[in-house]
């Protein structure tokens, strides 16, 4: 957990601020907060496209596999840059369109059946062009990019079986409300057309090591660096969707 890790990192010196949406997360990271008897970091339950902190007073925003979930990417990153202290530093990573295993198959379908088009949620960011791009346009500067293939292990299920859990994760993501401009039978028949097509994909992947993001998944890292003394690097290892803001950084941070 992000904020937990960047607590333990600036120590006593710093105070670091965790968002979230979730109320499972911020109740999780809360209780792994306590049992390291850490007592500088502070957990808020809200949407980050509605949060408001003091400007310039951060030394550093980090954002952990959730800039494909915020509604508005450009106006969020210009919020970030105004939280910053000049020569402070913002990181996050994200994966290159599509944004989730097998959606590419989703989105034509959508269109094929529903005439929908449906933008993917990654595309704003969808390559480091772009991205370095709309960080420019924020008033970042200093922009270094860092593209990795994520590799995984194809889970211990059948092909049909996994198509089923991406159906279920597409179903829950909020760049795809299917509700909103489909019926009960129209979400049937896609459901249907979709598990026929990504099982058959699936199929080429069972008990392989294989990257499953189509295509090639990148996690592009973007950092502002400093411009007096350096702010720390930190690597972010987990898929908590929250924002962690460390302030006060002490100076055993710098290098």
């Amino acid at each position: 957990m992000v904020a937990v890790t960047a607590a333990e990192v600036v120590g006593s010196a710093g105070q670091v601020v965790g968002v979230d949406l979730s109320e499972s997360m911020l109740a999780a990271a809360s209780k792994k907060a306590e049992k390291l008897h850490l007592h500088n970091v502070t957990f808020i339950e809200q949407d980050v496209e509605d949060l408001q902190l003091e400007k310039a007073q951060s030394d550093c925003v980090s954002c952990s596999s959730a800039m494909v979930f915020l509604e508005d990417i450009p106006t969020t990153l210009q919020k970030c840059h105004s939280w910053l202290k000049e020569g402070s530093s913002l990181h996050f990573n994200t994966p290159q369109a599509p944004a989730m295993p097998l959606t590419e198959i989703f989105y034509k379908l959508v269109a094929l059946h529903l005439g929908v088009d449906i933008e993917d949620a990654a595309s704003p960011i969808h390559n480091a062009t772009q991205t370095q791009r709309l960080l420019l346009l924020a008033g970042f500067s200093d922009v270094h990019i860092t593209e990795t293939q994520e590799i995984m292990p194809f889970p211990k299920c059948t092909a049909a079986a996994f198509a089923e859990r991406m159906w279920l994760s597409i179903l829950k993501a909020p760049f795809t409300p299917l509700e909103s401009f489909a019926s009960q039978n129209q979400i049937a028949d896609l459901q249907l057309a979709f598990l026929q097509q990504a099982s058959r994909m699936a199929e080429d992947w069972v008990g392989t090591v294989r990257a499953c993001f189509q295509p090639v998944a990148a996690q592009l890292t973007f950092s502002r660096r400093a411009t007096g003394d350096k702010i720390a690097r930190m690597t972010c290892k987990t898929k908590l969707v929250l924002l962690a803001w460390l302030v006060e950084t002490p100076g055993s941070l710098c290098s």
